[in-house]
């Protein structure tokens, strides 16, 4: 049942937010900051999965060699004359073994500048159940539900934002994942698109329902903390291809340098799947979703355009250190071990950092509808975002 939005936050945050905009703009495009938005009274709260958690904020690009820092890429370690020290702390919280993975460049984190806190309760690996209030909350990660969490923190500080983002492993994207890789190997093209279509068939209407009553979860935890909907802000963000179209790779489908020291063993077909039908279907229904329960909607489609692994345009980095505005955003297929292996396919600190700013430039608008796409060559402060009312 589609649910009437709230508008009462936005007319509150209205004159601090963008006096200059109109609320009868059909759309608008937009170019922000992460650190841009305007001060808000409140703690932003992330729940989700890994794609929210800041999974392979440890890198900033890729490298192949370099030593302990792979030419600087690495943030875990600190470069002293005689080798690598590790940062103290880490990047991860809890330590680089804690398995939610969140890190401290995680989106959450860089909007908590421009909030009173910033609370991670996401998790790598999360699937919407693990967002459930009980008794629907069922074991999948063994931890407290987040929701849970959520309305815990909601009932002890103010809330102003929540972000919310799950789903994709709901429809199993790393088992699919895992099939284009096998596709590659095997000279097989579109050998994962074909199978791929009828696994994301089979799956998405578990998917619907599952992600719904996710998103159910949230707000009735902020409702059981006390919360009326008019008092705080819902985002929900979708997800962005780790991989180019198959045009855009920089290295030829039949090079072994897709491999190594590329990360991108994919075909062109299936690279075209993923980007043309499995994000845009989760994004398509994802966006559904929140606009039929009164919260906002930000498409992360094009978000890292031009810095996608191994497409033209941006390059591993070299002896000269790592550059945002040429690295990839993406940290590329790591085949072992353990906590390198998860980092897999996510974005690493520059993408994390566009994502805030995607969301930074969002939040400063009243629009219900955001799609971010990213500049090729520049950083991640430099995205735009195309706003529009919901239909």
């Amino acid at each position: 049942m589609q649910m009437r939005r709230r508008t009462g936050i936005r007319r509150r945050w209205a004159p601090l937010l963008c006096l200059a905009v109109s609320l009868a703009v059909i759309s608008y495009s937009a170019v922000g900051r992460a650190d841009s938005a305007t001060p808000a009274v409140g703690a932003v709260v992330a729940l989700g999965d890994s794609f929210v958690s800041g999974e392979a904020g440890r890198w900033l690009g890729n490298a192949r060699g370099g030593g302990a820092s792979a030419h600087g890429t690495d943030r875990l370690c600190i470069r002293k004359w005689w080798g690598c020290q590790i940062r103290p702390g880490g990047v991860y919280r809890n330590g680089p073994t804690a398995d939610c993975h969140r890190s401290d460049t995680a989106p959450v984190e860089i909007l908590a500048r421009s909030f009173s806190r910033g609370v991670n309760l996401a998790c790598s690996g999360a699937i919407a159940r693990d967002i459930y209030l009980p008794p629907e909350h069922g074991p999948a990660s063994g931890l407290a539900p987040q929701a849970d969490r959520l309305r815990a923190v909601a009932a002890h500080q103010r809330v102003s934002l929540v972000i919310l983002a799950v789903g994709a492993n709901d429809v199993g994207f790393s088992d699919l994942v895992a099939d284009c890789t096998e596709a590659w190997f095997k000279s097989q093209r579109g050998g994962c698109r074909r199978a791929g279509a009828i696994a994301l068939a089979r799956r998405l209407p578990i998917f619907k329902e599952r992600v719904e009553m996710a998103i159910a979860s949230v707000t009735r935890a902020m409702q059981n903390a006390g919360y009326r909907r008019s008092s705080w802000e819902f985002i929900i963000h979708g997800y962005g291809s780790p991989i180019p179209p198959g045009r855009d790779y920089r290295y030829l489908e039949s090079s072994v340098r897709r491999l190594l020291p590329g990360g991108c063993p994919f075909t062109d077909a299936d690279s075209d799947w993923a980007n043309d039908d499995l994000v845009s279907t989760l994004n398509r229904n994802l966006k559904r979703l929140a606009l039929a329960h009164g919260a906002r909607f930000l498409d992360l489609t094009g978000a890292f355009d031009g810095h996608r692994l191994c497409e033209t345009g941006s390059d591993l980095v070299s002896g000269s250190g790592p550059a945002e505005e040429r690295a990839e955003w993406f940290r590329f297929l790591v085949p072992c071990c353990g906590g390198e292996k998860r980092e897999s396919l996510h974005p690493n600190a520059y993408g994390q950092r566009s994502i805030a700013s995607c969301l930074s430039v969002f939040l400063s608008h009243l629009n219900d509808i955001g799609t971010c796409t990213s500049r090729p060559g520049f950083g991640p402060s430099a995205v735009r975002v195309a706003l529009s009312p919901a239909p």
